[in-house]
């Protein structure tokens, strides 16, 4: 199934969403759909992300990888310009060509065409599948029947076309994971941020769920994952290794 971007599907007096980015601008931030540079992140004296710097473009699926605390969630919430407002920052982050604050700046980024698939879901558990995917579309400004139709798509995109009557909490949790990759695709994102979108999911979900972020990549998007299957990185466009919050290595 083809995952369509960009139809005008905005309520009246509300913008389309953020420009393309200008990839014949010659140089670096121009071709960038979203960047840290220098990034620092500590809490009290653990330093979670340590100097640094990364550029995707769009049409990558970026795969960052590490063990267990090594910086992965931080440097994607940095992104997201969700990162913990306690945290100690230093560098800094550009979305779509404008600089954001990595702290408490979500709302920033999603005007900038920023989705998320969090650690954990982020499901609200008294709605069903549906209603995780319709409502934030609705919130966005959505119109309501092409709001229906993106949820339709999105849930039958992940094989859940069935379960769409379900309350979260009666699926299992590849059901739920399945449920967060939906939603953020629905959006028709321009960047998707995604931590761990595999871990809870058999192979055959798993492969599906890869051949999406792969697709929404392919349709000009950049895709950041987070993952610890190796397998899943090594079919990224690039894969960064983190460790220690340092990012140590590149392919």
């Amino acid at each position: 199934m083809r995952l369509r971007r960009g139809r005008g599907g905005v309520a009246p007096n509300q913008p389309a969403g953020p420009s393309p980015v200008d990839d014949s601008t010659e140089g670096g931030e121009a071709r960038t759909a979203l960047a840290a540079y220098g990034l620092g992140v500590r809490f009290g004296e653990v330093v979670a992300l340590d100097d640094v710097t990364l550029e995707v473009a769009p049409g990558e699926l970026v795969a960052v990888s590490g063990p267990s605390g090594a910086g992965k969630s931080t440097l994607l919430s940095s992104l997201a310009g969700a990162l913990d407002p306690a945290a100690g920052v230093t560098g800094r982050v550009v979305v779509a060509g404008s600089p954001v604050r990595p702290c408490d700046a979500r709302e920033a980024t999603v005007a900038l065409g920023v989705s998320v698939v969090p650690q954990g879901n982020g499901l609200a558990t008294v709605l069903t599948a549906t209603e995780n995917v319709l409502v934030p579309l609705l919130e966005a400004g959505v119109r309501a029947p092409e709001a229906i139709e993106r949820t339709r798509e999105a849930l039958a995109a992940v094989g859940l076309e069935d379960s769409g009557d379900h309350l979260v909490e009666e699926l299992s949790g590849g059901q739920q994971q399945r449920v967060a990759v939906a939603r953020a695709l629905a959006a028709r994102p321009r960047i998707l941020l995604a931590d761990e979108p595999t871990s809870e999911l058999d192979h055959a979900n798993r492969e599906l769920v890869l051949a999406l972020l792969s697709e929404l990549a392919a349709q000009g998007a950049a895709v950041v994952m987070a993952t610890h299957d190796l397998e899943a990185a090594a079919g990224a466009t690039r894969h960064v290794v983190l460790d220690e919050g340092r990012a140590t290595s590149e392919a």
